[in-house]
């Protein structure tokens, strides 16, 4: 999948249009009543690298910290995310989001108000992944 960038000049800014990305939203447990972690993954195809925006911010976690975080491969990712969300024995909210006019700057938090059902792909709740069906997500953004 391809992405367009155009250059602001006046502020030196590359942005991004027709922005693939998926966003995880992990349960706390399997009662499927708290979202414990959030993240958004994006390719980017100059870097040939994928990106991790995530957060546990939320109305139980208002002192958390956004993050991001860069991976060359897909089974370094997949082992990260396995780490920090679980997302095999825990179930997950996934959608695909198209995005248009995000900064090369852009952090979680311009990810996350960025995304709405008007720009939403795809959505599904309480699903369990192996790496077979990470992979098979993953395939949707690049």
């Amino acid at each position: 999948m391809s992405y367009t960038t155009y250059y602001d000049y006046p502020t030196q800014t590359t942005y991004y249009n027709n922005l693939f990305v998926i966003k995880f939203a992990q349960y706390e447990d399997n009662t499927c009543k708290v979202i414990d972690m959030n993240v958004f993954i994006l390719y980017d195809q100059s870097d040939r690298l994928f990106y991790v925006y995530g957060s546990r911010k939320s109305d139980d976690y208002p002192r958390h910290e956004n993050f991001v975080k860069s991976f060359k491969y897909i089974d370094d990712m997949w082992n990260f995310l396995k780490v920090i969300m679980d997302i095999e024995q825990l179930y997950v909210e996934t959608y695909v989001y198209k995005l248009d006019g995000i900064s090369e700057h852009a952090d979680y938090d311009e990810f996350a108000s960025a995304t709405d059902g008007m720009n939403e792909i795809s959505g599904y709740c309480k699903e369990k992944f192996n790496k077979y069906r990470f992979k098979t997500y993953l395939s949707a953004i690049l």
